[in-house]
Parts: structure tokens; sequence; C-alpha cells
């Protein structure tokens, strides 16, 4: 008797990865995507946007078990849609280029869950955060997902190792092109106006930091801005209710103020104080320390700064003696 493997007349699963210069980590990335997915049913396209390093070099090594295609620098939005618009599987899963996969477990039971679950569209587990060597620094349980806590909260709940129906993500258009920081989340935010994203308590992705990964400096301003502007979008386009677009919009002030920390041309106090205007108060997700820093700020970026090298200092003292 065939295995429903076996009487597919396309791949289960479609993994994507985009790459820019990313000579560090791709092979060991392609070499534990090809490890984990032996035996299911797959295709593995990575999508090289521009690379200038020895990523492309590296990719042609693989050459007879990945697809690979190379595009003039877009953005990795544009390079997922790439590889969204060229995907024959059923199910897609996003890799990027620094967070290996270490287990087959990611792929197992999908099939099942999708086929027993009609309305979901998405289906996230559980990460773990990885340092530079690939060890374990932390442990990440989302949380079930709902509008209020991704949208009125702010939290990007859905992270490494979601599946997704690939004809939900064609339906609307895969990520939005115009969107530089936080398509993924705004990408989310859509897919669930259309079906349930649904949470695994499974570990079975990961992580990865580093300086590439978390540096946030001299971009702040722009984040702070484009995460206002989609949930403004998001709040417009969907008619979200009063009560949760009020909620929202208190949130996506505040995240921007506090990104003050990382760059000094963010207006955190103004920000902050939006925040408060419009939620009548104290915003739902404040911290204390984040709210005086806002308000303090730019006063409280310099006195940072100054903390920041006073203690780098004292750190490189102890270290000598």
């Amino acid at each position: 008797m065939k295995t429903s493997n076996e009487i597919r007349s396309k791949p289960l699963f479609t993994v994507i990865t985009p790459v820019y210069n990313g000579e560090k980590y791709i092979r060991e990335t392609i070499e534990s995507v090809l490890t984990c997915a032996e035996g299911y049913s797959f295709e593995y396209i990575v999508v090289d946007d521009g690379s200038t390093d020895d990523t492309f070099k590296i990719l042609n090594e693989f050459a007879s078990l990945i697809r690979i295609i190379r595009q003039d620098n877009a953005g990795e939005p544009n390079a997922v849609n790439t590889g969204l618009a060229n995907s024959n599987g059923e199910l897609i899963l996003v890799v990027s280029a620094d967070d290996p996969l270490f287990t087959s477990e990611l792929f197992s039971d999908a099939d099942e869950f999708f086929s027993s679950n009609n309305d979901v569209v998405a289906w996230y587990p559980n990460w773990r955060k990885i340092n530079d060597s690939g060890e374990c620094i932390d442990v990440v349980q989302p949380l079930e997902f709902s509008l209020e806590r991704v949208l009125g909260l702010g939290m990007c709940l859905p992270g490494p190792g979601t599946l997704f129906r690939a004809d939900s993500a064609k339906s609307i258009g895969g990520r939005s092109n115009s969107i530089k920081f936080a398509s993924d989340y705004e990408f989310w935010l859509r897919l669930s106006q259309i079906g349930r994203i649904s949470h695994r308590d499974k570990l079975v992705a990961q992580w990865r930091e580093h300086n590439g990964s978390t540096s946030i400096s001299s971009r702040g301003k722009a984040m702070g801005e484009e995460r206002i502007q989609l949930v403004e979008s998001f709040i417009l386009s969907n008619g979200v209710g009063i009560e949760l677009a009020t909620l929202a919009r208190a949130s996506s002030r505040y995240f921007a103020a506090a990104l003050g920390v990382f760059d000094r041309k963010v207006k955190s106090r103004r920000l902050m104080l939006a925040s408060i205007r419009i939620s009548k108060g104290l915003p739902k997700v404040a911290k204390l320390h984040v709210v005086v820093f806002a308000l303090m700020h730019p006063l409280s970026f310099r006195l940072l700064k100054i903390a920041s090298k006073l203690s780098r200092r004292i750190h490189k003292k102890i270290n000598s003696l």
C-alpha cells in the first residue's frame, strides 16, 4: 500500500531560505535542513538575494540537492516572496540563513494536523535561542495566538519553525515588500484574517542571536515609525473595534519610544506622551523604567551611554588584575 507521501502529486513541504551575504552560516543551515527533512516529501528553495560574498559559491556545492534562485538585492520580504512564488509544496517553512534546524520533529505530525484542522493557516512551535556557537541560551514558549496579543500588545508570536499553508499565503500576496523591519509580523496579522493561527506546544526550532541579528543602532527611528504605520494601516483596513484599536495604537507608540535606547534620533518623550494620551494612562504593556527613560529622553540616552562606557572600563580593569 502506498503512503500519502508516495501518492502526492506535489511535495508536502517547501522550505525557503532567503540569504544575503550569509557565507558564515549558510552551509550549516542547508545541511541541517537536508538532514532534518530527510524522509519527508519536500523541496528546498534557497533564494540568494544579491550576495557579494562567497554565499553563491557555497550554494553551488548543493546544486543537485536544492533549488537555487539568484536575484538582485531586494530585501528579505522580496526574497521570501520569490521562494513562495516558485514553491510547489502544500506547507511552507521559512528558515533563516543563520538559524539551522536541529530536529526532524519539526516536520512530524504536520500533515495530520493540517488535514484535521482545515481552519488553521499557520502552526508555530516553541523554540530555543542559541548563541554564535550554537549553544542554547534560552527557551521561548509563545502564548496562544490572539489578535489582542499580536495587534493590541505588539507580540510577534509565530517565530522560527512556523509552518503555514502555501495557498493561504499566496492568496494574501505573501509578505509586503514595502515593510522592511516587521514584514513577518505584518504577514501574520493579515494571515490571521483568513484563518486560525495555532500554537504547537513543542520545542522543535531555534533562532541564533549574534551581532548581525540584534543590531538596531541607527535604525530605531525607522523601525518605530514603520510599526506605527503598519498598525494604523491594519486597523483601518480591517475594521478593528475601538477598544482594540486604542490598545494597539498606544502599544505601537510605546514600543517606538523604547527604541530610543538604541537610537538618539527617536523622539522617545513625544512618543511616550502620545501612548499615555491614547490609553488615558500608562499603556497596558508599560514597564516603569521604560516610561521613565522615554520621558527623560534624550538626557537618559546620554546617561546610558556614559554608564555603558564606565561599565566597560571597570570590567577591563578587573580582567587585567
